[in-house]
């Protein structure tokens, strides 16, 4: 194989020497992942992704780091410390559903290694999140953590005991499947008149939505470093993955909704968390509170908005 043309056994040996002398350069470490994922090898791409997120999120942007490290988790999902780390940075962008999803996977690759203690740990943050419902971990919770998301529940809007279900925000509530593609198909379907008894009127979108240092403002600049892989790039690789899966993609939807969400861009990201939560086929339980998240966040609802929504939705 040759990339560029130079073989690809030589072009890597050139960018790993040329990462020994500056290890925290986001575009070797970029150049570095992709090569090592196109020739196979997942593990070593996914570390190199992982040591990016790393940088970006030491350097404060996190929206970055989070899109960078997803990618490092579909090359190593089992990687228990990039589930931490992307619990961590939920948490800091104020997304705790998201927070708590990635911790259910901590809790259970700790469980298949018979770390107790750290199961125990986990499932005590899982709990102050709200997710599972469940008044502290106990030992059988602890072996039951693998199967948090599969739990029985009631759905608050067909008032059905369901599985798997999504957990609403800010609420110890959950929604069944089939309710929350409803939610989704109701926002992109419904009539402005309509969206308006249950959303508030969306805020004005930010004046430089290009800008890739409008949002995120770094935590420290002692580095000197200036970054090539923008905002706008990732944008560009969630929009290249939809045309790849033909926009049926409801994971990439709800990346592009958070992406979008951290640039002011609040209309863009209430309709790619809707498309998400509205395509053909079951979204995982993942991507539904994911994008439940976004569209269902109180402070974008009118008082008593669950309730007209519920309405809304079973009116026939």
């Amino acid at each position: 194989m040759f990339t560029g043309g130079m073989p690809t056994d030589r072009r890597l040996a050139q960018l790993l020497k040329e990462l020994a002398e500056h290890p925290r350069d986001a575009t070797l470490l970029a150049k570095v992942a992709e090569l090592l994922q196109r020739l196979g090898d997942k593990k070593a791409g996914a570390t190199y992704y992982a040591l990016l997120a790393d940088v970006y999120a030491m350097d404060g942007y996190l929206m970055k780091a989070v899109a960078v490290a997803k990618q490092a988790l579909k090359l190593d999902p089992k990687n228990t410390g990039l589930h931490q780390k992307l619990a961590k940075w939920h948490l800091a962008l104020g997304l705790e559903p998201e927070a708590a999803l990635y911790l259910q996977g901590v809790a259970a690759h700790q469980s298949a290694l018979g770390d107790a203690d750290g199961v125990a740990e986990t499932m005590a943050t899982m709990h102050k999140l709200g997710w599972p419902t469940v008044p502290g971990p106990t030992r059988r919770e602890i072996d039951d953590a693998t199967e948090a998301a599969r739990h029985v529940r009631l759905c608050l809007f067909c008032q059905r005991q369901s599985a798997p279900v999504a957990a609403l925000p800010g609420k110890k509530a959950f929604l069944c499947i089939p309710c929350a593609r409803r939610v989704g198909r109701f926002y992109l379907d419904g009539s402005e008149d309509k969206r308006g008894t249950v959303w508030r009127p969306l805020p004005a979108p930010n004046p430089s939505p290009a800008d890739e240092d409008s949002n995120e403002e770094p935590a420290s600049e002692a580095s000197g470093m200036r970054f090539d892989i923008a905002i706008s790039e990732v944008f560009s690789e969630f929009k290249k993955g939809l045309e790849r899966a033909g926009g049926q993609d409801p994971q990439l939807h709800a990346d592009l909704a958070i992406a979008y969400r951290e640039m002011g861009l609040i209309a863009d990201a209430m309709k790619a968390a809707a498309r998400a939560l509205a395509l053909e086929g079951a979204p995982t339980v993942a991507v539904a509170t994911q994008a439940l998240a976004l569209l269902l966040e109180p402070k974008m609802l009118n008082p008593g908005a669950l309730e007209k929504l519920k309405l809304a939705l079973f009116k026939e």
